[in-house]
């Protein structure tokens, strides 16, 4: 694992949860753990263990995927 993340909340950015995370990122959840666990996409974990991703992080990844798919620069792994 990469370490302990700090992961500054927003009420104007909503959290989500793997599943639906990986669905706007436009990646498989696995593809999305993974990018986690590498610390290329912020995350945190509950008490409980469930991961959650700031919205903004995933559309900055599903945008650079985008532009990689495009021929463009890809900052995001």
């Amino acid at each position: 694992m990469a370490g302990i993340t700090l992961l500054q909340i927003d009420e104007n950015d909503p959290l989500e949860t793997t599943s639906p995370a990986a669905r706007i990122a436009l990646v498989s959840e696995n593809t999305l753990r993974r990018k986690a666990d590498n610390g290329l996409v912020p995350s945190i974990r509950t008490a409980t263990g469930v991961r959650l991703f700031r919205r903004s992080d995933l559309i900055r990844l599903r945008d650079a995927k985008t532009r990689a798919g495009s021929g463009l620069r890809n900052d995001l792994g």
